[in-house]
């Protein structure tokens, strides 16, 4: 019986630590494609600058720009909320829709009379930041906040203002579908971004030459995309290259937009449309 029950106990280890090495394989192949909690809050932490500095000459250049109407608003991070990413985008998008539905943030008008989208104010941004922050479970789980938590938050805020809400997927293992994503800005409908890290592209414009730095924000970040940015370079009137951008709002105090290279890899977990009526 002792034999029996010391063969019993020592299959039962076997099998349990041949489940935590197949968790831990896991885990780790999960965490080199995608993250699961987004929490890039501060611009000293979330975005650095690299070496990667690119000098392109031309002779002439053709640009060619398609957003949503008047982009989206810049809104920032605010003081005071640790990992506000997801809330500060969420935020951005109810921001974008109440200049459409404009009880979405009541006694506060989110755009100016040229149509331009306001930027932080002191009281009402910050209010809602707040709201989305509690509604997403920001840091309740984990640091940060997941993906299911931030769509989520933000629709409880938008039902709670008794509108419509709904998401379509523009991605597949983490992939962006660029078709769908042209269509839905199209349909003047912003994007949030699930990223797992991004390379931002600042773009100098110089005499016959463009200046491309990369800025690096290496945690999960969630940001919203609003348009497509293109530019086609000439040298004695041929066309040497091509490059077409995400336009994106980043929420980050020293740098609210950016460029995404729509051909840099492994940078996005899952984008999707937003779209309130």
């Amino acid at each position: 019986m002792k034999q029996l029950n010391v063969k019993l106990i020592s299959i039962l280890l076997a099998i349990i630590f041949l489940i935590i090495s197949c968790s831990s394989i896991f885990n780790i192949y999960t965490n080199s494609n995608q993250v699961n909690r987004y929490s890039a809050y501060a611009d000293s932490i979330a975005l650095t600058s690299t070496d990667k500095i690119e000098t392109i000459s031309y002779s002439t250049k053709e640009t060619s720009t398609m957003e949503t109407v008047n982009g989206v608003p810049s809104y920032r991070q605010i003081s005071g909320l640790s990992n506000a990413c997801g809330a500060t985008s969420g935020a951005i998008v109810v921001g974008f829709y109440d200049k459409y539905y404009e009880d979405l943030i009541p006694g506060f008008k989110t755009y100016l009379s040229s149509g331009k989208y306001r930027g932080n104010d002191k009281t009402y941004i910050p209010k809602l930041i707040n709201q989305l922050y509690t509604l997403m479970r920001t840091n309740i789980d984990d640091v940060g906040v997941s993906k299911d938590d931030c769509l989520n938050g933000l629709n409880s805020y938008v039902q709670d203002k008794k509108h419509k809400i709904s998401f379509s997927s523009l991605s597949s293992t983490g992939k962006l579908n660029t078709t769908l994503y042209i269509k839905e800005i199209k349909n003047n409908h912003p994007v949030i971004l699930f990223c797992r890290k991004i390379n931002v592209i600042k773009i100098t414009n110089g005499d016959k030459s463009d200046k491309y730095q990369v800025y690096s924000i290496n945690n999960g970040h969630i940001a919203v995309a609003y348009g497509i940015y293109t530019v086609k370079y000439y040298k004695n009137n041929t066309a040497f290259r091509t490059d077409r951008f995400l336009m994106v709002a980043l929420g980050l105090s020293s740098y609210p937009t950016g460029y995404i290279n729509l051909n840099d890899p492994n940078w996005l977990n899952y984008a999707y449309s937003v779209n309130i009526s």
